[in-house]
């Protein structure tokens, strides 16, 4: 009987043992899919800084809807390379990509999916649209129309896109529905870089590389 109670009891300290590590597993399992576990990759700790000491972080998921899922990170990609096809229609230079200044605009996304404003926890230039199939036809078609015709209707995203003075962008994007509306798109830029800066291709191909690493699709 002492060697039945023994063994079951060594049963119940074995699996106590276990759940905890296979927890610790799937954390980690999910943090590689998101942008920290890239940033970890890439060794942007100024980035991750980010976003575990911003104001809103609690808004930060990291569920596949949410803007830190890395196929939203690879699909916010295009919303930067048509921000500067905007800007450089515009006779204006192309914007570089921060691993910090796409921290920032994943954080504020995040922070959009639960409110319809901007959470003003960073200093830069942001424009944030809930909803619709383009950002850019509300940001730069309609209010280019909105600032040319001087009519009294919103001009700030538009003017924020055409700053001749900022040269460093991240960008937000999560299919994450808020009140009815999706996507949620979020750009930020500044005038100054903390580290490296990047064209968009090079990090397009850093970012799908350590994806594919974690077996994780890169068509978007």
């Amino acid at each position: 009987m002492k060697k039945l109670v023994s063994l079951a009891m060594a049963l119940v300290m074995m699996f106590a043992l276990l759940i905890p590590a296979a927890a610790a597993s799937e954390t980690s399992a999910k943090k590689a899919k998101t942008i920290y576990g890239f940033f970890e990759d890439q060794g942007a700790t100024g980035a991750t800084k980010i976003l575990t000491g911003c104001k809103y972080k609690s808004y930060i998921k990291k569920t596949t809807v949410d803007a830190c899922y890395l196929t939203n990170v690879l699909k916010a990609l295009d919303y930067i390379d048509e921000y500067n096809e905007y800007r450089e229609k515009e006779g204006l230079d192309a914007l570089k990509v921060t691993h910090e200044n796409m921290a920032r605009a994943i954080a504020d996304c995040d922070y959009a999916c639960s409110n319809l404003a901007h959470p003003q926890q960073f200093d830069g230039f942001e424009n944030l649209k809930w909803g619709g199939s383009d950002p850019f036809a509300t940001w730069y078609t309609e209010e280019k129309n909105n600032y040319k015709t001087k009519n009294g209707k919103e001009t700030g995203h538009y003017e924020n896109i055409v700053r001749k003075n900022i040269k460093f962008i991240g960008f937000g994007y999560s299919t994450r529905d808020y009140q009815g509306m999706k996507p949620i798109y979020c750009s930020f830029a500044t005038t100054s870089k903390e580290t490296k800066a990047y064209t968009v291709a090079k990090y397009r191909k850093a970012l799908k590389t350590y994806m594919k690493a974690q077996g994780m699709s890169t068509s978007v």
